[in-house]
């Protein structure tokens, strides 16, 4: 039986707010959250595709490499 599979668009949580500014001062929050999700998609043996921003991947390049390296992903 195949496990499920499921997207996920890797945004700050404020992508509602036009990209201005207001992004480049602020901290997008997502490292706690990202960890939290790739150890439950490990634990659970399911695997993920993951879209992501440019510019987040720019912001957070180390977060990014983990995602990469992490075999229940797909970039």
């Amino acid at each position: 039986m195949s496990k499920p599979t499921f997207t996920v668009d890797w945004e700050p949580n404020y992508s509602h707010i036009p990209y201005s500014d207001f992004w480049e001062k602020n901290d997008p929050l997502v490292d706690e959250p990202t960890e939290y999700l790739l150890d439950l998609l490990r634990r659970h043996e399911i695997k993920a595709i993951f879209y992501r921003l440019g510019w987040l991947v720019d912001k957070r390049p180390k977060l990014f490499e983990h995602m990469k390296m992490s075999p229940n992903t797909f970039i």
